[in-house]
C-alpha cells in the first residue's frame, strides 16, 4: 500500500539568463581593467563603459566599428553576443559567439558556454548540448560545463548519458544532494517541462521524453511509433535503439528479432540492448543465452539492477550457481539503494537518510559516491561522527583514475560467460501477432451477485469518520472471508469477519463477525450468535484448519488487536481457546494461516503482522494539501508470528532467532502456504507491501528445533522481473500453464503491474506477467484480493481481481472506486480480459474491493466467489457460465496426512490428454481462504468414461483412483483404492 508513487522533482531550470551575463562578466573582468575612457573611442573598454552605463546602442555601435576592423576580435564578439542577449535576438547572439576563434581559449570556452545558455533557456536541448560539448573538448574538467552538460541531456531523456557527467561532479569535487541523487537513480528526477514546445526550433519534445510520456500515459503503440520514427531519422542514435527495445520487449516481444537485426554497431555497448536481448532469449527457451545476456549488461553496467537481478536467476541451477547468492545480494542492494534514495527526494537532506545511502554505496563497492554520500552526511554531524571517520578513510583510498565501481571486488567482475552461448535469432523476423479481442471464446460467461437474494447481507464497517477527511491507516485493509463447512452437512458455509467503531469498545451493540449457514444451496443464515462466533473486536483476515484433528474445521481469525482461535465443538458451536497461544492484544495482523509448516504433524497458525508504532492508528499524511493515508515507510514494520503446534491444542511462539523470518520486519499482507518438488512441507509466501516479499521453509533440525530461511531472493519472488520490490497485496495459486506445478500471480498497488510468477522445474519462478499479457490491463488498477478459478470448465484456470484504492486521490487524477477484473486463460499461453458486457453487471460498478474467497455454494459444479468491500455489501458471485466440460469436484479425507488436507496435489488424466493438477493451499492470499475442495473439469470427448486421479497426500503417501462415469462429485480416502461417489 504505498500511497504515491509520486518523486519530488529536482528542479534544475533555475539557471536563466542572467548566467549568461554573468559568464560573460567573468571573462571580460579577467580579459582586461575596466575602462573609464571616453564613449566615442572606438576602443573594447569604451563598449563596455558604455554598456556600463546603459547606453546599449552605443555599445552596439562601438561594437560593429571593432568587428568591421577585426571580424576575429573575441573581445568585440563576446560583447556584441552579449548586446544581441539583452536585446533577444538569441539566434544572433549564437552566431557572434560561434565567431570566437578556438586560438583564443578563454574567449572560446566562455562564447560557447554562452551559447550553451541561449540554447539551454530556449529550450533548445541537442544545440545547447552541441556547444557544452565544445567546451569540455578544450576544458574536459570544466565543471559549470560539465554540470549544463547533464541537465540538457536530462532534458532529452537521456538519463543515462547524463549519470556519465553527474559522476564527473562528484571526481572534480564540486557536487550537492541533487547531483547525487541524479547519478545513482535508475531513472531521471528533473522536471521535463513543456517549455521545449514553446521554444524557437522545438516544435516538438525531444523523441525520448515523447515516448516517456506516452508510456506513461500506457499509450505504448504511441510510444514505440514515435521511437520507430526517430530511429529513421538518426539511425546511429544507440539511445533511441535501447529504449525502443525496451518497450517491444514489453509489449511487443515478437518484434525483438528484426529490431536487433537492424541495430548499430555501437549498441552492442549497451546494457539495456542486452537486457532486452536476454528477456527475449529467456521467453524463446534458451536459458545459457539469456544468461549470457544478461552478464554482457551486467559487465558493463553493475549497478544496472535488472542485468544483476535477472543473472542472479539465470544462474541458479547452473554450474556457476555458486554466484547466485552474491548476485541476488547485490541485486537486493540496489532495490534497496532505489528506496533510500526516493526517501531522501521526498525528505529532503536529512543526515540519517544519506548515511543509509553512504552505506549502501559502500556495500556497492561505489567508492566515489560513498566519499560523497558520506560528505554530505558529516556536514550535518559532529567531527566525532561515524561518517566522518569513514568518509576520511574513502578520502585516502581515491585517486583519479579510479572508476565509479570496484567491479573486480563483485562476484560480476569474477564471473566469465564468455563461452556461453549467444541467442539464436530466427532466420526471418516473425510477423506480429494479431491482438486477441477482449472478449475472444467468452460467450456465454455471466456473474450474477445474488448475496442479498439468498440471504447473505453483510456490510464491512472500516471504523472510519464520514465527517473526516481522508483514511487512517487501518481503514484501507477491510475483512477476509472463509469458506467452510462447519457444520459437515456438505454445503459450504461462510464466515465473514467484521471491524467495528474506532477505537473498538466492547458492547452489546457492537457489530460483530458473521457465520452464514448455508441452507441447501438455497438460503443463507447469519448463526454467528448461535454458534458463539459473534466476536466484536476488530477483525481482519480469517483462516481454517483442523489443529486437534478430529474431523471438524475451526477458526482462526486475525485482527487488530489480539488474534482469536476457536476450536470447533461438533455440535454447531465454537469455543473461544485463544488462552492457549498466549498471543499478544497489541499486534496488527491482517492474514493469518493454520497449517503445519514445520512437518511435525502437529497444526501451527502463523500471523502475517503489518504495521507497528504509536501513531500508526490516528497519523495521516499531507498530499498537496490533502490529509490522506501514508505510505507504509512512514511507520516501522511489524514482525511476522509463528505459533507451533504441539498436538495437545497448545500452541508456543517459535523461537527463529537463528533465520531471517520475523527478525526482518516487513510490512505483510497476504500469505499462502503450498508445496513444491523441493519441499517435504508447505512453503510460505507472504505478500509484503512495498518491500521484497519473503518465501520460506520450514524444517526441524537434529535438536527438534524449527528453523528456516528467507528463500524468496534466490526462488524469484521477492521481487518483479525489473529487481524492483512492489507494493503486493493478494495472492493467488494455480497451475496456469498446465505444466503440474503451481504458480503464483499477485496483485500489486496503482501504477504497478500486477506480477505471474511461474514456476519452472527447479522450483525457480520467473515474472512472467507480460509474457501472459497480465501488464497491461492492471497499471490503471490498484488490486487487492484475487483468485484463480476455472469458469467455464474448459480445464484452465482463470482470474478474478478484486480493486480499489486505499484512499481518495481522485484529486491527482486517480480513480478511487475501481472495477474488479475477469480474465480467459487462453490455451495456458495468455490471458484476455473478459468485457462487462459479458462477465456481469457487478463487474461494471465501480467499488473499493478487498477479500475474495471461491467455492461451489450451491454445488452445480461451477465455482462461484465472495467478495467484501469497504463501500458497499459483500457480494456473492453466482457462476452462471456455459460450461465447456464436465465437473469433478474432488474432496480430500486424510488419514495419515493432517485432516485439514492442506498441501495434497492431484492430476486427473482423461485418455491420452496431458495430466490436469490441482494443489489443496492453505491460506488464498488475501485474508481469505477458500473452500477446501479440489475443482476438476473433464474435458475430453471420452469425459464419460473413466479417468484416472492421481493423489500424493502430505504423509509421501501416493495413489491412483478410477473416477467413475457420469460422477461429478468424489470423496478420496488416504489409502483407500476406491473413492466415494457423493453426486
Amino acid at each position: 500500500m504505498a500511497t504515491s508513487n509520486r518523486t519530488r522533482t529536482v528542479s534544475l531550470a533555475g539557471f536563466l539568463l542572467g548566467i549568461v551575463l554573468a559568464v560573460l562578466g567573468l571573462y571580460l573582468l579577467r580579459s582586461g581593467p575596466s575602462a573609464d575612457a571616453p564613449t566615442d573611442d572606438v576602443t573594447i573598454a569604451a563598449a563596455r563603459q558604455a554598456l556600463k552605463q546603459q547606453q546599449l546602442d552605443e555599445a552596439a555601435r562601438i561594437c560593429q566599428e571593432l568587428l568591421a576592423a577585426s571580424p576575429d576580435d573575441p573581445d568585440a564578439l563576446l560583447l556584441a553576443g552579449e548586446l544581441a542577449v539583452r536585446a533577444d535576438r538569441p539566434r544572433e547572439a549564437v552566431a557572434l559567439y560561434r565567431r570566437v576563434p578556438e586560438s583564443a581559449t578563454d574567449a572560446f570556452i566562455t562564447a560557447r558556454l554562452a551559447a550553451g545558455e541561449v540554447w539551454r533557456d530556449a529550450g533548445n536541448w541537442s544545440e545547447a548540448a552541441d556547444e557544452y560539448r565544445q567546451v569540455l573538448d578544450a576544458d574536459p574538467d570544466n565543471v559549470f560545463a560539465i554540470e549544463r552538460m547533464a541537465f540538457v541531456l536530462e532534458q532529452q531523456g537521456r538519463h543515462d548519458e547524463a549519470r556519465r557527467y553527474w559522476f564527473e561532479t562528484v571526481r572534480l569535487q564540486h557536487f550537492g544532494v541533487t547531483a547525487l541523487i541524479l547519478l545513482a537513480s535508475e531513472e531521471s528526477h528533473v522536471s521535463q517541462s513543456d517549455e521545449t514546445e514553446a521554444g524557437s526550433d522545438a516544435g516538438k519534445l525531444p523523441p525520448l521524453v515523447a515516448a516517456a510520456r506516452a508510456a506513461k500515459n500506457q499509450q505504448w503503440d504511441d510510444a514505440i511509433k514515435v521511437l520507430q520514427r526517430a530511429v529513421e531519422i538518426s539511425p546511429a542514435d544507440v539511445a533511441l535503439h535501447a529504449r525502443l527495445g525496451r518497450l517491444l520487449a514489453d509489449h511487443h516481444p515478437d518484434r525483438i528479432p528484426d529490431w536487433n537485426e537492424h541495430l548499430p554497431a555501437a549498441a552492442h555497448d549497451h546494457p539495456d540492448v542486452w537486457v532486452t536481448r536476454g528477456m527475449w532469449a529467456r521467453t524463446n527457451g534458451q536459458p545459457p543465452a539469456a544468461a549470457r545476456c544478461y552478464w554482457e549488461a551486467a559487465r558493463r553496467d553493475p549497478n544496472h539492477r535488472v542485468a544483476v537481478y535477472q543473472l542472479s536467476q539465470a544462474l541458479t541451477g547452473t554450474e556457476v550457481a555458486a554466484a547466485v547468492t552474491p548476485l541476488t545480494s547485490r541485486a537486493e542492494q540496489l532495490q534497496q539503494l532505489t528506496v533510500a534514495l526516493n526517501r531522501v527526494s521526498k525528505g529532503g537532506p536529512q543526515p540519517q537518510q544519506l548515511v543509509v545511502v553512504a552505506a549502501l554505496m559502500d556495500q556497492l563497492h561505489r567508492p566515489w559516491e560513498a566519499w560523497a554520500w558520506y560528505t554530505a552526511a558529516a556536514q550535518q554531524l559532529p567531527p566525532q561522527s561515524p561518517a566522518h571517520r569513514r568518509r576520511q578513510e574513502l578520502a585516502s583510498q581515491l585517486h583519479a583514475d579510479a572508476p565509479q565501481t570496484l567491479v573486480h571486488q563483485t562476484a560480476i567482475g569474477t564471473l566469465d560467460l564468455s563461452d556461453w552461448p549467444l541467442p539464436r535469432w530466427p532466420s526471418t523476423s516473425a510477423a506480429e501477432t494479431t491482438p486477441l479481442a477482449a472478449d475472444a471464446g467468452t460467450d456465454g460467461w455471466r456473474f450474477e451477485d445474488v448475496a442479498a437474494e439468498v440471504g447473505l447481507e453483510f456490510s464491512y464497517l472500516n471504523g472510519g469518520n464520514p465527517n473526516e477527511e481522508g483514511m487512517r491507516m487501518f481503514e484501507f485493509t477491510g475483512g477476509g472471508i472463509a469458506l467452510l463447512d462447519y457444520d459437515r452437512d456438505g454445503w459450504p458455509d461462510i464466515h465473514l469477519a467484521q471491524g467495528t467503531d474506532w477505537p473498538p469498545e466492547n458492547s452489546d451493540t457492537a457489530p460483530v463477525d458473521a457465520l452464514f449457514r448455508n441452507r441447501e444451496g438455497n438460503q443463507f443464515t447469519n448463526v454467528a450468535v448461535a454458534a458463539r462466533l459473534a466476536d466484536d473486536a476488530f477483525s481482519q483476515g480469517v483462516a481454517t484448519g483442523d489443529f486437534n484433528h478430529d474431523g471438524w474445521p475451526d477458526l482462526y481469525i486475525a485482527a487488530i488487536g489480539q488474534n482469536r482461535l476457536y476450536v470447533n465443538n461438533g455440535d454447531g458451536t465454537f469455543s473461544d481457546v485463544t488462552a492457549d497461544i498466549d498471543a499478544p492484544d497489541e499486534q496488527w495482523t491482517t492474514s493469518c494461516l493454520m497449517v503445519d509448516l514445520n512437518g511435525d504433524d502437529h497444526v501451527d497458525l502463523l500471523d502475517v503482522n503489518y504495521l507497528t508504532g504509536d501513531d500508526v492508528f490516528t497519523r495521516m499524511c499531507d498530499f498537496d494539501g490533502h490529509r490522506r493515508s501514508c505510505a507504509p515507510a512512514a511507520f516501522p514494520s511489524a514482525a511476522d508470528v509463528l505459533w507451533l503446534g504441539d498436538g495437545t491444542g497448545k500452541f508456543q511462539r517459535a523461537d527463529l532467532s537463528d533465520g531471517d523470518f520475523g527478525n526482518q520486519p516487513h510490512p505483510g499482507l497476504g500469505a499462502v502456504a503450498f508445496m513444491t518438488e523441493q519441499t517435504e512441507s508447505p512453503a510460505l509466501f507472504i505478500a509484503n507491501d512495498a518491500t521484497p516479499n519473503g518465501f520460506y521453509q520450514f524444517e526441524q533440525n537434529e535438536d527438534g528445533e524449527t528453523v528456516t530461511g528467507d528463500q524468496a531472493l534466490v526462488s524469484g519472488l521477492a521481487l518483479d522481473r525489473d529487481g524492483r520490490a512492489q507494493a503486493c497485496m493478494g495472492i493467488a495459486g494455480s497451475d496456469v500453464n498446465g505444466d503440474g506445478r503451481l504458480d503464483l500471480f499477485v496483485t500489486n498497488y496503482y501504477d504497478e503491474s500486477n506480477t505471474l510468477y511461474v514456476q519452472n522445474e527447479t522450483g525457480l519462478f520467473t515474472d512472467a506477467t507480460r509474457q501472459f499479457r497480465l501488464r497491461e490491463p492492471s497499471l490503471r488498477w490498484l488490486g487487492f484480493g484475487t483468485q484463480f478459478l476455472d469458469v467455464d470448465l474448459d480445464g484452465r484456470d482463470d482470474l478474478l481481481i478484486a480493486n480499489g484504492h486505499v484512499d481518495d486521490f481522485s484529486f491527482q487524477g486517480i480513480p478511487f472506486q475501481m472495477p474488479a477484473q475477469l480474465f480467459r486463460n487462453i490455451d495456458g499461453k495468455q490471458f484476455s480480459e473478459v468485457t462487462p458486457d459479458r462477465a456481469g453487471d457487478y463487474f461494471t460498478r465501480r467499488l473499493l474491493g478487498r477479500a475474495i474467497a471461491t467455492g461451489d455454494w450451491n454445488r452445480d459444479g461451477r465455482v462461484d466467489a465472495v467478495v467484501q468491500h469497504l463501500d458497499a455489501p459483500a457480494a456473492l458471485l453466482n457462476n452462471q457460465t456455459a460450461p465447456v466440460g464436465q465437473p469433478l469436484t474432488v474432496r480430500l479425507a486424510p488419514r495419515r496426512s493432517p485432516r485439514d488436507g492442506y498441501g495434497t496435489q492431484a492430476w486427473l488424466r482423461e485418455g491420452d490428454s496431458p495430466p490436469r493438477y490441482r494443489q489443496l493451499v492453505a491460506g488464498s492470499g488475501y485474508q481469505a481462504q477458500n473452500e477446501p475442495a479440489l475443482f476438476f473439469a473433464r474435458t475430453s470427448p471420452a469425459s464419460k468414461s473413466p479417468a484416472k486421479l492421481r493423489v500424493r497426500w502430505r504423509s509421501g503417501t501416493e495413489q491412483t483412483v478410477t473416477v467413475p462415469e457420469d460422477v461429478e462429485e468424489i470423496i478420496v480416502v488416504e489409502d483407500e483404492p476406491a473413492v466415494l461417489p457423493v453426486r
